[in-house]
């Protein structure tokens, strides 16, 4: 489909301005109904998602979902402005009295999707995860509030019982209607499969804080279909079963080992098996590693960080979807320069815990800890398969990528007290990103 470039143009501000019609209604509705804060943004992210699962067919060509998804970025960074968050249109979004980043989320989300979808053309991948943040997220909003009598508590209040087993049994039904109509996965393994898309959306969707679930649960779901869609029955139940299994562990022993509440311990479980479904077991060594290695650091020299524990959780997904984006993006694997920059965040966070030990034990065990990495990294390497070590030796890469950011936390341990994951993340990722953009147009200049 072809569409006048005029025509074009005009849809990406025309879609832009329906969002915002649509939050002035919500508004208008409120102030008639007396709807509740929360209410006002489950009835704007209704809006949204509906509007965005259209998206690939009423704007077909990608530069205008993509310039559409910027533009809405910018009117939702306007909309946060204290003057409209609070009092004007944006109190459709931003009433709440919680901190939340959802709206964010959710472009950032249906960007994400767009683009493993190839530009939507896979429809299942595409409409699946994002019906599931739509229509369950809001059947599980309705339940609990209206419903909800066992609660629990996570980061920033309480989530109810009922609204959880609400949203596993919503995004059950939804996954096994889309599997069904809009993929080729064999008919025995439908059910299974919408059992671990239900109960991996769930506990995402429990366990989120600060409008991440608007990202983590539809890009998680994006991943499991498209690595489990020719799974069998006997994979998925042995997946399921495995999945259960250290939820159980984390869930009982988390606290007494690591220190990690049981909201915490629930949202290690899913990244790690998210993780695990996009990748082999040998690459999940490095970042549950540094997950542990922060559990340690926290509790030896903890920063300033309310929730340490899910702001490295955070990072270690924006670094672990940054990689795997860039790689389809760019057509050459990242899988090399991923574990390297895991191994780095070891190679910082470990020289924090020895922070206040004397200088020379915090030297000597620094170096043990880069030389033991070294050895792990390069062998989680070279044990993967050939066409993913398109990058050649990459030796003197491992070793300067460990050891800039042991430096970092070795010498100036006190920079990292404040916004300690932000930063990590950035010194973390400069030399492997640097090396990967380097190998990359070496090669094709070639």
């Amino acid at each position: 489909m072809t569409l006048h470039p005029a025509i074009a143009i005009a849809l990406i501000p025309l879609s832009v301005m329906l969002l915002v019609v649509v939050m002035g209604i919500v508004r208008i509705a409120a102030r008639r109904y007396g709807w509740s804060a929360e209410i006002q943004r489950k009835a704007v992210h209704v809006a949204t998602g509906l509007y965005a699962m259209s998206l690939p067919w009423i704007l077909p060509e990608p530069w205008m979902v993509y310039s559409l998804l910027v533009l809405a970025v910018i009117v939702m960074g306007v909309l946060r402005i204290p003057a409209l968050a609070k009092g004007g249109i944006g109190s459709a979004l931003h009433g709440v009295e919680r901190s939340s980043w959802g709206d964010v989320m959710l472009v950032a989300a249906v960007g994400t999707l767009y683009f493993f979808s190839g530009n939507g053309s896979v429809a299942v991948l595409y409409l699946l995860p994002l019906a599931v943040l739509t229509l369950s997220d809001a059947a599980a909003a309705v339940a609990g509030s209206g419903y909800g009598r066992l609660v629990y508590t996570i980061e920033d209040g309480q989530k109810s019982i009922e609204g959880s087993l609400v949203f596993f049994m919503v995004t059950w039904i939804l996954a096994m209607i889309a599997l069904l109509l809009l993929s080729d996965v064999p008919r025995v393994s439908v059910v299974m499969l919408s059992v671990m898309i239900a109960a991996f959306g769930t506990v995402i969707e429990a366990d989120s804080w600060r409008g991440f679930d608007n990202y983590f649960v539809p890009v998680g779901v994006l991943f499991l279909v498209a690595v489990h869609m020719d799974s069998g029955p006997v994979d998925l139940i042995l997946l399921a079963l495995g999945f259960l299994a250290v939820l159980c562990l984390l869930n009982v022993y988390g606290g007494a080992l690591l220190g990690l509440s049981k909201h915490t311990a629930r949202a290690y479980t899913a990244a790690l098996f998210l993780i695990g479904a996009v990748t082999t077991l040998p690459n999940m060594i490095l970042p549950a590693s540094a997950l542990l290695t922060q559990t340690y650091a926290r509790r030896q020299y903890p920063g300033d960080a309310r929730h340490p524990d899910l702001d490295m959780l955070a990072m270690l997904a924006v670094v672990s979807f940054g990689w795997l984006i860039c790689g389809v993006a760019l057509g050459h694997v990242a899988i090399s320069f991923y574990g390297t920059t895991c191994g780095a965040m070891v190679a910082l966070l470990g020289p924090l815990a020895l922070a206040e030990r004397p200088f020379w034990q915090r030297v000597s065990l620094t170096a043990l800890l880069v030389l033991l990495l070294g050895v792990i990294v390069s062998g989680v390497i070279a044990i993967n398969p050939a066409d993913t070590r398109w990058h050649g030796n990459t030796v003197a890469i491992v070793v300067v990528s460990l050891v800039v950011p042991a430096l970092a936390g070795l010498l100036r341990p006190g920079f990292f007290h404040h916004n300690r994951y932000a930063k990590a993340g950035v010194v973390s990722v400069f030399v492997p990103l640097v090396a990967y953009l380097y190998l990359l147009f070496t090669q094709e200049s070639l």
